[in-house]
Order: structure tokens, then C-alpha cells, then sequence
């Protein structure tokens, strides 16, 4: 039974890929969206992975890290084998400003991908502690102290009185 649910699976996944090949060569409409939600993402992880597997070589020296960056260029020439495809062979005329598009978006996400970023040192940052204010102290006043309010009412009693 179980040999029957895995053969099952296997020709399922055949259909599910014929189907869009199929559909990617027929509408290239298909063929845009597929590069843009799988194309674009392999490009941007691909060469980040590259980026970062050459600072590893050079701070390690291990070659294994080359090895499987090498591999990674295989995805990347196969992305760019489609987004030629696709904008140059498959584009009818009405897809030309998608091809603008496709090649703008693919050059920003390969810079962006390749840009530096910056570290956060794990040092404490050499910071000049912050002096605490004193707080004042608030005395009690008198209702007989002497200001401006006091003796202006003070006055209007004494001419009250009179």
C-alpha cells in the first residue's frame, strides 16, 4: 500500500509539472509570475549565500564553502537562461514593458543581495554615564506668606472691614 500512495505522488507531482510547462509555454503570462515568485528568490539567495561563502574563505580558508557556492551558479544561469527566454524569445510586443520590468527588478535584487551590511559590534559602547538630577525640595508655604495675591486680598478685607 504504501508503494501504491508513493507512485501515486510521483506521477501526481509529473502531472502538476507538465501542467505548467504546458501552461508557461502556451501563456507567457505564467512564465513571468513563475520567474518573479521562484526566479527572483533563488537569485537573491543564491548570491547572498556566494557573498557571504567568500567572507567565510577568507576569514577560514576551507574550500568546501567554494565548492558548493560554485554549485550555486548553476541556479543562477539557469534563472537568467529563463529571464532571457522570457524576455527576449517570448515577449510578443505587449510584454515589453515587462521586460523592462524583469531586467530592472533582477539587476536591484542582485544589488541588493551583494550589499554590504553592517555588523553590530558586541562591544559595550565606551558611554559617559548620565548625571542624575537633584530634586528639589518642596516646602510647605503658609497662607500668610507675603505675595502679590496675598496682599492684594489682604487689602480688599481691610477695605471691606471699614
Amino acid at each position: 500500500m504504501n508503494e501504491f500512495f508513493s507512485a501515486l505522488w510521483r506521477e501526481l507531482q509529473y502531472k502538476i509539472v507538465d501542467l505548467i510547462v504546458y501552461l508557461a509555454n502556451q501563456y507567457p503570462i505564467v512564465a513571468w509570475t513563475i520567474l518573479y515568485f521562484v526566479g527572483l528568490p533563488v537569485l537573491y539567495f543564491s548570491f547572498k549565500f556566494i557573498s557571504h561563502s567568500f567572507i567565510i574563505y577568507s576569514k577560514t580558508g576551507n574550500i568546501k564553502i567554494l565548492k558548493i557556492s560554485i554549485l550555486l551558479l548553476i541556479s543562477i544561469i539557469i534563472v537568467f537562461y529563463f529571464l532571457i527566454k522570457f524576455t527576449i524569445y517570448k515577449s510578443s510586443g505587449y510584454l515589453v514593458y515587462f521586460s523592462i520590468f524583469s531586467w530592472i527588478s533582477t539587476i536591484g535584487v542582485i544589488f541588493w543581495a551583494l550589499r554590504p551590511e553592517k555588523f553590530m559590534p558586541n562591544e559595550p559602547q565606551h558611554r559617559k554615564p548620565k548625571k542624575q538630577k537633584k530634586q528639589k525640595v518642596k516646602f510647605e508655604k503658609s497662607k500668610n506668606s507675603l505675595n502679590f495675591t496675598n496682599v492684594k486680598l489682604k487689602n480688599k478685607q481691610i477695605i471691606a472691614d471699614k
